[in-house]
């Protein structure tokens, strides 16, 4: 038996509404229960729109619950940070405002940590570490996400330097 994934090789432009209409007649097609739409990645399903435009990302994150909502499933969309991962992702501050949940996935190490950056209805999952482990296939090699950690230490943040205030 096939394993229940499928890949449509082609990114969905979701600035034209006649490929999101598509895409969903397509995802109709599928004679299984869909749980999760990975889009892959924002920029590529995004082209010709702005990022940093609020309008263009509402654009998109409309369409994305429209497939939500038809499929009852999740949509998990995949996007970059910006040249400065500490300051999150890349583009509009509307995509981060209207996402239940916003994971981040960043190399420490030899580790890859995941790390809750937003959890909308619940409490927000411990940071856990994974390492890549190298598999032989027939023939050929591949990689493993192998979790080495369930939990990861945080570290304290510091309290915000408010300054000092004289005695009198």
């Amino acid at each position: 038996k096939a394993a229940p994934f499928v890949v449509l090789p082609l990114a969905v432009q979701f600035r034209d509404k006649d490929d999101v209409e598509k895409l969903i007649a397509t995802i109709g097609t599928i004679d299984q229960p869909i749980k999760c739409v990975v889009i892959d990645t924002v920029a590529r399903s995004m082209l010709g729109m702005e990022e940093n435009s609020s309008t263009e990302i509402g654009i998109f994150v409309d369409a994305c619950d429209t497939i939500k909502r038809l499929y009852d499933c999740a949509v998990l969309a995949i996007h970059h940070s910006g040249k400065d991962a500490s300051r999150g992702m890349r583009g509009s501050n509307a995509l981060l405002g209207a996402v239940d949940t916003s994971l981040m996935v960043k190399k420490t190490g030899d580790n890859i940590i995941l790390n809750t950056e937003k959890q909308k209805d619940a409490e927000p999952i411990d940071d856990m570490a994974f390492a890549l482990e190298q598999v032989a296939l027939i023939g050929e090699t591949s990689a493993v996400v192998k979790c080495v950690e369930k939990k990861v230490e945080q570290k304290k943040k510091k309290a915000p330097n408010r300054g000092r205030r004289g005695r009198r």
